[in-house]
């Protein structure tokens, strides 16, 4: 199977990797907080990132990850327990589901 992002940057020039890297990831984080605080979109004049969907910089502001801690918090005292709640967890990986089951609904 042929990767259809295989070229997608042909041609693309940075001249600091590094720096547009942490400018992304700061612009990402500005828009989170905007968003978060309840400010009218679009939250930035990047056009990328207002057509664009991205990962949010820190993995615990995602809504999955968020999930998976909440549906684990009741089991996190048993270790057989919360090893099982989260191989289901990533393995459903649908933050929705998480929200209406309960690592006792696994047995």
């Amino acid at each position: 199977m042929k990767n259809p992002y295989e070229n997608a940057l042909d041609g693309l020039n940075i001249d600091d990797p590094v720096k547009s890297f942490f400018d992304w990831c700061k612009e990402r984080e500005h828009i989170r907080i905007k968003r978060k605080n309840g400010e009218k979109s679009p939250w930035t004049s990047d056009p990328i990132f207002q057509q664009g969907r991205f990962l949010n910089t820190f993995r615990e502001d995602d809504k999955g990850s968020k999930a998976v801690l909440q549906f684990c918090e009741p089991v996190k005292n048993s270790l057989e327990k919360l090893i099982h709640a989260l191989f289901f967890a990533r393995w459903c990986n649908q933050h929705t589901t998480l929200k209406r089951l309960s690592p006792s609904d696994l047995k």
